[in-house]
């Protein structure tokens, strides 16, 4: 039992090793008031379709 756990984890160690990942970082330009305006959106959403605590 050991041993396929092993061979798992070295088999799953060489697959991710073969991933290959940028150097470049991605920057993200997103202010507190674009946030704020997307998370009340979603908010609104949801609190539509919601009736003293049960979803409809």
């Amino acid at each position: 039992m050991i041993g396929w756990d092993a061979l798992t984890f070295a088999a799953a160690a060489a697959l991710c090793a073969r991933i290959k990942l940028s150097n470049r970082r991605v920057k993200v330009r997103s202010g507190f008031l674009s946030e704020l305006r997307e998370g009340w959106h979603g908010f609104r959403a949801v609190a539509g379709r919601c009736v003293q605590g049960g979803v409809v």
